[in-house]
């Protein structure tokens, strides 16, 4: 089972009606951004071959996009589920300076990310491999727990404060199958992070760290 389909009812979320019948969403102005080059992301990926994944801070899909296309090149069957809000960050709405602000893109009073991740991932033709989850890491946590189904690889990039890491690493760890992995971003130079990441490690001294700044990876075995 998919969790796309246990979420949606069967009903495809890149879908819209237009004229009594479905079509893909429009793919104009279409904008793919995000951080890093994710090659350790994409290397776990080649490495382990998840068959779920599950990335909580998605921004506008580019680390997603790119593990979907690396899937498409290995004929590998997986489905990526991608946890935001797409409401942007503290830092996006408090700033003033360096045009945070502007990338949310706010129409009508709401920022406009998940559409524009939408049509990211409907034009890079991976629709097949990526499921959206457009709700806060903690109530998403909740809602896949009880299907059962275990992730292969969680990658958390969402908020970088200290409680919000902890918090995200505290419930997902709940749905890693035992020998999956955690891949954390912006450990170092987000102090809250890895802070943060030391806590969890302490408070579940089954899981080990390994560390490649600005990147760390938890895993219950001696994998690295």
């Amino acid at each position: 089972m998919r969790i796309r389909d246990h979420l949606f009812r069967g009903v495809d979320p890149y879908y819209v009606e237009v004229g009594g019948s479905l079509a893909l969403w429009s793919t104009q102005d279409v904008e793919i951004e995000g951080w890093g080059d994710g090659h350790l992301l994409a290397q776990l990926f080649r490495q382990f071959m998840p068959k779920l994944v599950i990335e909580v801070g998605t921004w506008k899909g580019r680390s997603a996009i790119r593990l979907a296309n690396e899937a498409k090149n290995l004929n590998h069957r997986c489905e990526i589920v991608c946890v935001d809000t797409f409401l942007g960050s503290s830092e996006h709405w408090l700033d003033r300076e360096h045009g945070f602000f502007n990338q949310l893109d706010i129409k009508l009073g709401r920022p406009t990310l998940y559409e524009t991740f939408i049509k990211n991932v409907i034009d890079h033709k991976v629709t097949d491999y990526i499921t959206p989850l457009p709700l806060p890491s903690r109530l998403a946590a909740m809602v896949l727990k009880p299907t059962g189904l275990m992730a292969d690889l969680i990658y958390i990039d969402g908020a970088h404060d200290y409680d919000s890491v902890l918090e995200d690493l505290t419930h997902w760890s709940r749905i890693l199958s035992p020998n999956g992995i955690i891949l954390c971003d912006d450990y170092g130079p987000w102090p809250g992070v890895e802070r943060a990441i030391f806590a969890f490690c302490t408070a579940n001294p089954d899981f080990r760290l390994s560390t490649r700044t600005p990147q760390a990876i938890l895993s219950r075995t001696h994998l690295f």
